[in-house]
């Protein structure tokens, strides 16, 4: 019944539990093992709590989707704490909801096969006021995916060996703020999105960008560390952010600027700050107040010796070339330790 407290005996329990009532559900020591097949555990009616459940080995199906959790739209004002979700194709699936809490859970992904197969750890669509807190993230595709949501927190999480670490698409006025991205393919994407506070964020040894843009506006990215990444930020058709007192210690960051993208930068000294080893990067000079669109142009900086190179866009396709062979604006090089400089898209 409605407002019932359920404590899980310790018990394996082989089967597809769906919840239509306001409980409160707690683990105890049992396990919900879904055996391979579908959703491990739907929730189907407002304001259910789980506390300390451990949900595993859900099915495979990604249409499906095949989920540990999945929250109904019924099931707004849920909260999900302490919970352990391990081998499902997705973590926990938030579909259509509003004010839903996932805090300090432990998502353990699939290793196997390529990342593009598995599902993602946390998955948000189309959601409105969610608080998504301390959460530890490990294997699956993205560590948290964020699609057509809106208002909401992703605040203290800890995201490791996914795809992307946390995956923006479509979505607007979120606060981004406290996360470590570590040991992931990219450490954070902000796609096709809007108003998003970043701040106070860590993207750590990543294989590719530690941040990217495509397609995203009014964005504020402020006072975050990108370090140990093969790129540090990364631009594409994205304008009216703002960018500033951030830590970057890789490269400074790469623009790509198609001819339809009319795309200006201009900087501020407002404390941007790289490494005062990497002192062969290529760095925007930061007295510049105004920079001309780059219609055909890509600008690479790499902080690796030997790796400057710009590349000029053709109407055939992409030409290497050397930096000072690049019709590109003359930027004096400066060492970082003496490098401030704000970014405004």
């Amino acid at each position: 019944l409605d407002g019932d407290d359920v404590i899980l005996e310790r018990v394996i329990f082989t089967v597809n539990f769906h919840v239509t009532k306001s409980i409160l559900i707690s683990g105890g020591e049992g396990i919900l093992d879904g055996a391979g097949d579908g959703t491990v555990l739907t929730l189907d009616a407002q304001e259910i709590i789980l506390e300390g459940i451990h949900v595993r080995n859900s099915g495979t199906n990604l249409s499906g989707p095949d989920c540990g959790i999945y929250l109904s739209p019924k099931a707004s004002g849920s909260r999900i704490t302490t919970c352990l979700i391990e081998n499902c194709a997705f973590g926990i699936w938030v579909h259509e909801c509003k004010t839903v809490t996932l805090e300090k859970n432990r998502v353990m992904g699939i290793k196997t096969g390529h990342t593009s197969n598995r599902g993602n750890g946390i998955h948000l669509f189309d959601s409105t006021d969610l608080t998504v807190r301390e959460n530890t993230v490990r294997d699956g595709r993205d560590g948290i995916y964020i699609s057509a949501t809106e208002d909401s927190l992703i605040d203290g999480n800890h995201i490791e060996r996914a795809r992307y670490g946390i995956h923006y698409m479509y979505s607007y006025s979120n606060n981004v703020r406290n996360n470590l991205c570590r040991n992931n393919g990219h450490g954070y994407a902000l796609m096709e999105s809007k108003h998003l506070l970043v701040e106070h964020n860590r993207s750590e040894n990543n294989k590719g960008q530690g941040l990217q843009f495509r397609d995203a506006q009014y964005c504020t990215i402020r006072e975050n560390e990108l370090v140990g990444n093969s790129e540090g930020l990364f631009f594409y058709s994205s304008t009216n952010n703002k960018i500033f007192d951030n830590l970057i210690g890789d490269f400074v960051f790469r623009i790509i600027q198609e001819q339809a993208c009319r795309f200006s930068t201009r900087l501020a000294a407002t404390g941007h700050k790289c490494r005062e080893k990497q002192k062969q990067q290529r760095h925007l000079d930061q007295d510049r107040a105004d920079i001309p669109a780059l219609d055909h142009y890509v600008l690479v900086a790499f902080h690796r010796q030997q790796q400057h190179q710009c590349r000029a866009r053709g109407d055939t396709g992409y030409q290497e070339q050397r930096p000072e062979q690049c019709r590109v604006p003359s930027w004096p090089r400066t060492q970082c330790a003496q490098q401030n400089a704000g970014i405004y898209t």
